[in-house]
């Protein structure tokens, strides 16, 4: 908050909800970014304030401000991942295409390659026709990155 009297012209808002949000003052963090999104409605905002939804336990009201990101820019991945985190919450199943979406944004995307693999593994059973191929690849996948741990 500081910075704001040194930069006057610079938004901080988003950097400041971070911050609560770690510190898990969620009330404040999602007051601030708020009232950046009234200033100013961009999809890194709306993206915080669905993070910050999702960890209230708010999944509605945070799928619905994902819903905004992707109205206004539907190329940008992390709204399909945020989407399909607030929907795995209350529906599983339904999550999985989110994810699909954010991978085929951003094949990069580990975040979405994690919650791909364990919604998958979770509702293998239910899923007809899947490819578990994908689910090894996924699994190689977060080894390598991750490192092996002994």
């Amino acid at each position: 908050q500081n910075a704001e009297r040194f930069l006057p012209k610079e938004d901080f808002s988003f950097w400041i909800a971070e911050c609560y949000k770690i510190n898990e003052d969620l009330v404040k963090a999602k007051a601030v970014i708020e009232k950046a999104i009234n200033r100013k409605a961009n999809v890194q905002n709306y993206c915080v304030l669905s993070d910050i939804l999702i960890l209230m336990g708010r999944y509605k009201e945070a799928e619905l401000a994902c819903d905004k990101v992707i109205a206004i820019d539907d190329t940008f991945e992390e709204a399909y991942y945020l989407k399909g985190d607030a929907i795995r919450c209350h529906n599983s199943l339904e999550s999985i295409p989110y994810f699909k979406k954010a991978l085929e944004l951003n094949s990069n995307y580990q975040l979405a390659w994690q919650a791909l693999g364990r919604e998958l593994i979770k509702n293998k059973g239910t899923i007809k026709g899947i490819n578990f191929q994908l689910i090894t690849f996924f699994m190689i996948s977060f080894l390598l990155f991750k490192g092996f741990k002994r």
